[in-house]
């Protein structure tokens, strides 16, 4: 799921961002969530659509387009 998300990006070499990281370890929480369901992993992955959403307030960035 990595490779498939950097790959979609607008510069697939380029520096990762907060963003990104944030997006990555969501996808890391579901694929960890379709083999061992929790409550966890989706707690986690509101946490981290939390952490993004607080980036772009602090950047005053919107959404990106990868």
């Amino acid at each position: 799921m990595w490779n498939a998300y950097i790959a979609s990006r607008k510069e697939p070499h380029g520096r990762l961002s907060a963003e990104d990281v944030a997006r990555m370890m969501i996808l890391l929480k579901i694929a960890r969530d379709v083999f061992t369901p929790t409550r966890d992993n989706l707690v986690d992955i509101c946490g981290y659509a939390r952490c993004i959403e607080q980036i772009r307030d602090y950047t005053g960035a919107v959404a990106e387009n990868h």
